[in-house]
């Protein structure tokens, strides 16, 4: 079975938290939250859940 390629480009993530970071620091919530805005909801990067 072949692999499926993925949509968005490889470093995509990357550039979008260094430009999230950009203007001011963040916590991983909030990079995790503009990259959600910067992508228009196209993106949007899992939380991790901890105990």
């Amino acid at each position: 079975m072949a692999k499926e390629k993925p949509d968005l480009v490889y470093g995509t993530l990357d550039m979008l938290i260094l430009k999230a970071l950009q203007h001011e620091p963040r916590h991983g919530l909030a990079i995790a939250d503009r990259i959600q805005q910067i992508s228009q909801d196209v993106l949007r990067v899992g939380r991790a859940i901890t105990d």
